[in-house]
């Protein structure tokens, strides 16, 4: 009837757009996810923030970050955040040892870039200070870095100094100490701290112990024509 072939005519044309519409839809879902935009080099100065940028194909896809083989979870100096298509990773206060090649991987498909990292020269915040002791007492000289595990070298004059006998050199973290023990005149000069980017000097006094008789002589008695001897003993050498 006439009813009847309109009906069976939108039925036809209905079915025909739902599978235009369908077919479409099923095959995209199925596609592997791709990275559209993916991860640049980076280059920082030590201190600096770094920020990696990708987008994916599609919304919602997990990523795993890693630097080298290590996976990389937000926390501490990294702050990871995805938003739809669009991933981020954060990295504050970049370090020397934060160089290296970082990763996304979104498990069909993995982007790469690698950072660098300009280090500052170490610099001292705390510089050394003019000593003055009396004779025996002991010296300490202390000193503070910009940043810490820097090398650092001992000097007296052109002399480098090693810890050891009436040395003692510590280091914790950018604090750094040389102690010096039972100190003499000798002991008195410029001494320097050398971290290979700057250097701190200060000057020692050493106040010197007036010298004493430790054994004083002692009366003698002797019968003509024989030699008689003195012996006394001095707080310090060779005076």
């Amino acid at each position: 009837s006439y009813f009847s072939g309109k009906y069976l005519f939108i039925s036809s044309v209905c079915i025909e757009l739902n599978l235009l519409h369908f077919i479409p839809l099923f095959e995209l879902a199925a596609l592997p996810a791709t990275f559209t935009q993916e991860l640049k080099n980076q280059t920082a100065t030590e201190g600096e923030g770094i920020i990696f940028h990708c987008e994916l194909s599609k919304p919602g896809v997990p990523v795993v970050w890693r630097k080298g083989t290590q996976v990389i979870h937000s926390g501490g100096k990294y702050l990871i955040k995805q938003v739809g298509s669009t991933v981020e990773l954060k990295i504050t206060d970049a370090k020397p040892e934060d160089a290296g090649e970082y990763a996304c991987d979104c498990g069909d498909s993995i982007t790469t870039a690698n950072v660098k990292v300009n280090a500052l020269p170490a610099t001292f915040t705390q510089e050394l200070k003019n000593q003055t002791a009396t004779e025996g007492e002991g010296i300490i000289f202390h000193c503070e870095l910009s940043k810490p595990g820097v090398p650092v070298i001992w000097r007296k004059g052109t002399q480098v100094i090693h810890s050891g006998g009436k040395y003692l050199i510590k280091q914790v973290g950018s604090t750094v100490e040389l102690k010096i023990t039972d100190v003499k005149p000798e002991d008195a000069g410029d001494y320097a701290c050398d971290c290979g980017d700057s250097i701190t000097t200060a000057n020692v006094k050493v106040n010197a112990l007036p010298a004493i008789f430790t054994q004083a002589l002692k009366n003698q008695t002797a019968v003509e024509g024989e030699t008689i001897s003195f012996q006394c003993e001095l707080s310090k050498a060779d005076i």
